[in-house]
């Protein structure tokens, strides 16, 4: 193939026909594609989205205690006052605000004077320190039901019938401290 500079330059190979893109030749494309991609997004969203749910509000301290303390089947003394000494801890962590439940013995009747001074600042002091020597009597007694080697099941029914009694008397003392206070803001407002 000769080839002259009159004849001009050609070509090894023809150019291909130039094809623009499909969204570059119909915008309307492009706006169709981004609406379903953001359509895709929005339904994944609401999908994923959690519905809210009703709280359902906690029992009282007190209706809690009662309702475990009958739960608690008649058998094994050392399970059984296992289970009386945690609803017991339990209704001292929820009633005055502390981790009574993983506390030990020796913790819980700190923080259990503490707690009580803060919570009955206006109990007198000899009753105040008859509530927390009670609880601590029940404490111990329940941890050498727990672990001690003995298992006296009429000294069970016993110290449960009194973790009653003092659940009974720290829930009256508390409440009429509450009330007092309720009635001395409304006063005040």
């Amino acid at each position: 193939m000769n080839h002259t500079v009159e004849q001009g330059f050609r070509d090894i190979k023809p150019l291909p026909g130039f094809s623009p893109k499909l969204w570059e030749r119909y915008p309307l494309f492009e706006g169709m594609g981004l609406f379903v991609v953001l359509l895709l997004l929005w339904l994944l969203v609401k999908r994923k989205r959690i519905q809210p749910t009703t709280l359902i509000p906690e029992p009282e301290p007190m209706e809690l205690f009662k309702e475990s303390i009958r739960g608690i089947p008649e058998g094994e003394v050392r399970r059984s006052a296992e289970a009386v000494s945690l609803i017991f801890r339990r209704y001292l962590g929820k009633r005055l605000g502390y981790d009574a439940l993983y506390f030990t013995r020796r913790e819980n009747l700190r923080s259990l004077s503490v707690s009580l001074s803060r919570a009955l600042p206006n109990l007198p002091q000899d009753e105040k320190g008859r509530l927390v020597s009670e609880t601590e009597d029940l404490l111990r007694t329940l941890e050498s039901l727990t672990f001690g080697a003995a298992t006296d099941g009429a000294r069970f029914h016993t110290v449960r019938d009194a973790v009653t009694k003092c659940v009974e008397e720290l829930d009256r003392v508390l409440r009429r401290e509450e009330e007092r206070t309720r009635s001395v803001v409304s006063h005040a407002t």
